[in-house]
């Protein structure tokens, strides 16, 4: 199966795996990424190198622990030294990378097959983006991470190749993507987004705007770094707060935007704001508790972004 894909590899192109990182151990996905990325360089002669971004983590174990797994050659831990953000510290990594294509990846992201990079090798051939998709653990791993497991369980259709070849821009994804480097260069995240959320549908919407063809694979990676279920409502808040500084074609591009939006046109704000203060804290409990709902998420996100004046 590997002889297969790299027969097609342009030799002269050098890739560079890009993972940012905050707080997390990611030593393990590096291993696996440098064993793969040496087969197709013995194979093809196709040069590559991994840098790890930490955005100025504050847990000495990880850092010590990526920092090691980063140790030899092709290999770089880069550390911040303030908290750059999400977007900003990708940008960063993008400009220092040497490679001729950018793979980003998350850093709690688990490779789940062998052929991984030389799926992307492959598609390197015609391709300028390229997405190879996220999937989710088969199990739950832990009661606490219940909301978000169920979120990424539900959204196992959608996050199908087929499906996401159905509307490329809107499923494109930062998790396990990969890019020609000039044409990143040309484009960037937008460094507005500090906080967690829509940083991948803005640059999906971007690449929508001028054009760029997104291919999509099927190539995913495995989502393990699970948040807990007060983690994952913090996160859906800082989304909302992020939404909120993003201009009005992205607020109509998102779900929760062009919601709020419609409601804004028929007035109807101050009823959803009235209903978020009345039920916040059942929610919350709900979301929280044994038995999250994402209808109550749906609700709660819808709520919490007309609260803090989203769609003003």
């Amino acid at each position: 199966m590997l002889v297969a894909l790299v027969r097609t590899i342009p030799v002269a192109a050098m890739l560079s795996i890009l993972i940012p990182e905050y707080n997390y151990d990611c030593s393990a996905l590096v291993g696996d990424l440098r064993a793969q990325a040496e087969r197709l360089r013995l194979k093809t002669g196709a040069d590559y190198e991994i840098i790890v971004g930490d955005d100025a983590s504050d847990d000495v174990a990880t850092t010590a622990a990526n920092s090691e797994a980063c140790g030899g050659p092709r290999c770089r831990f880069v550390r911040n030294p303030v908290n750059f953000g999400r977007a900003r510290n990708r940008n960063m990594m993008a400009r220092m990378a040497k490679g001729d294509f950018l793979l980003f990846i998350d850093c709690d992201a688990e490779v789940c097959d062998g052929s991984f990079l030389a799926r992307y090798a492959e598609a390197a051939v015609n391709g300028d983006v390229v997405c190879g998709g996220i999937s989710s653990p088969a199990e739950l791993p832990s009661a606490d991470v219940k909301l978000r497991y169920k979120y990424e369980r539900n959204a196992r259709k959608v996050r199908s190749v087929a499906y996401r070849l159905k509307n490329p821009y809107a499923h494109f994804s930062t998790f396990n993507f990969m890019i020609r480097r000039q044409l990143f260069l040309g484009i960037m995240f937008d460094e507005n987004c500090v906080e967690y959320g829509y940083e991948d549908a803005l640059f999906g919407l971007r690449l929508k705007q001028r054009g760029i063809h997104v291919e999509h694979i099927d190539n995913p990676l495995v989502h393990v770094g699970m948040d807990t279920n007060e983690s994952f409502v913090n996160k859906c808040e800082q989304a909302m707060r992020t939404l909120k500084r993003l201009d009005a074609d992205m607020k109509e591009y998102s779900h929760v935007g062009s919601m709020a939006m419609k409601l804004k046109r028929f007035r109807l704000i101050w009823a959803v704001k009235a209903w978020h203060l009345l039920f916040r804290k059942l929610e919350l409990a709900n979301l929280l508790g044994k038995r999250p709902s994402l209808f109550v998420l749906k609700a709660y996100k819808l709520g919490y972004f007309c609260y803090i004046g989203g769609a003003e």
